[in-house]
C-alpha cells in the first residue's frame, strides 16, 4: 500500500512509488543493517564518534569487516566517502587478514561509486586517524583544478572547500 511505501522509504528519497523488488531489497538491506548493528555493538567503543555513527547511519555498503559511508554534508565535497572498519580498531596491526582481503574490494567499490556518481577529476585517499582514534580512510574527490594535492586535501578534511555551483 502507499502508506507502507511512505513509511519504508529512506529519508531524502521522494519517488512516488517503489517496485516490489526494490522495496524487498531495501527491507532486506535494512534488516541486515539492524542485525549487524546489534551483533557488532560488542566490538564498539561508546566514546568513539565513528562507532557511534555506525549505529546511527545507513551505510552505502557493508561488508563483514568494513563500512562504506558518505561523509557529513558539512565537508562541502560531493562524493566524499569514509571506509571504516566495522569494529573499533585503532592500529593497522589490529586488522585481521580476512579484513585486509575484504578491504580491497570495498575500496574498489568506493572508488567506482565516486567515479560513477560524481565524475571527479581526481580521487585522493588519506588515512590519518589522529583526531578520532579509529582507523578510517577518507576517499576525497577533487572536482576542480583550483586547488590540488595537500592543499585541497587539507581543505576537504577540515570542511573548508568553497561551495560548488
Amino acid at each position: 500500500s502507499r502508506a507502507l511505501l511512505e513509511f519504508t522509504r529512506p529519508v531524502g528519497v521522494h519517488a512516488p512509488c517503489w517496485s516490489s523488488r526494490a522495496l524487498l531489497e531495501y527491507k532486506n538491506r535494512t534488516l541486515q543493517h539492524s542485525y549487524r548493528r546489534a551483533h557488532n555493538q560488542s566490538m564498539q567503543n561508546e566514546s568513539c564518534p565513528i562507532c557511534t555513527a555506525h549505529q546511527q547511519i545507513e551505510p552505502l555498503q557493508e561488508g563483514e569487516h568494513w563500512i562504506l559511508r558518505l561523509a557529513e554534508s558539512a565537508k562541502n565535497c560531493p562524493g566524499y566517502l569514509y571506509l571504516e572498519p566495522r569494529a573499533h580498531i585503532e592500529s593497522f596491526a589490529q586488522i585481521s587478514p580476512p579484513a585486509w582481503t575484504e578491504f580491497g574490494s570495498m575500496m574498489q567499490s568506493g572508488m567506482q561509486t565516486i567515479q560513477q556518481n560524481w565524475n571527479p577529476r581526481k580521487i585522493y585517499v588519506a588515512v590519518i586517524s589522529e583526531a578520532v582514534p579509529h582507523i578510517h580512510f577518507h576517499l576525497v574527490p577533487r572536482h576542480t583544478d583550483e586547488s590540488k594535492g595537500f592543499d585541497y586535501l587539507r581543505s576537504a578534511l577540515e570542511g573548508r572547500l568553497p561551495a560548488r555551483e
